[in-house]
């Protein structure tokens, strides 16, 4: 068969083994063929641990995208005498706050604890009252605040793009 090669797939010439010291040569001589798995080990040993690596990065963020239940859940406010602060727990996630909505008693010290369960740093803004807590990925932190006037005002995530992507709520302070 003129113009073609032989394939022998899977044998090797009997003095090319590692013992033989034969590793091919430049001089035309025909070298034997590889098997495929000989050819493509390295390409899939880096290939199934690059989609180890990927998965072990993105399963929490999906794991928060898809809703998973919030075990630790509190309640958003907690009934207290006017002389008492209010303690008000915040859970944030990518991209949202749970509860989005609170209400606090107008003249009290307010307690605010923000729990960071996503992957990324998150923090509470309520910029009319001058406040803002940051707490990075697997963090909880608290912080204080307070307001005399009665009224709705906002609060959102200030890292950029985490407002648009939902993270905001309203707090009610009521009289």
């Amino acid at each position: 068969m003129r113009g073609q090669r032989q394939h022998t797939h899977g044998t090797d010439p009997p003095d090319s083994g590692p013992e033989s010291g034969w590793t091919g040569s430049s001089s035309g001589a025909p070298q034997p063929p590889r098997r495929w798995l000989d050819r493509y080990q390295r390409r899939l040993w880096i290939g199934g641990v690059s989609l180890i690596v990927i998965a072990a990065l993105v399963a929490p963020v999906m794991w928060g995208a898809c809703g998973a239940p919030n075990l630790t859940a509190r309640p958003a406010t907690v009934a207290a005498p006017a002389s008492m602060p209010t303690s008000v727990f915040i859970t944030a996630t990518e991209f949202e706050f749970s509860p989005n909505s609170i209400q606090v008693q107008a003249g009290q010290k307010v307690s605010l604890t923000l729990q960071n369960t996503g992957g990324v740093e998150h923090d509470v803004t309520i910029p009319s009252l001058g406040f803002s807590l940051l707490a990075r990925a697997g963090q909880t932190v608290t912080g204080e605040f307070g307001s005399d006037k009665p009224g709705v005002v906002d609060f959102f995530c200030a890292v950029p793009g985490h407002r648009d992507a939902g993270m905001k709520g309203t707090l009610t302070v009521v009289d």
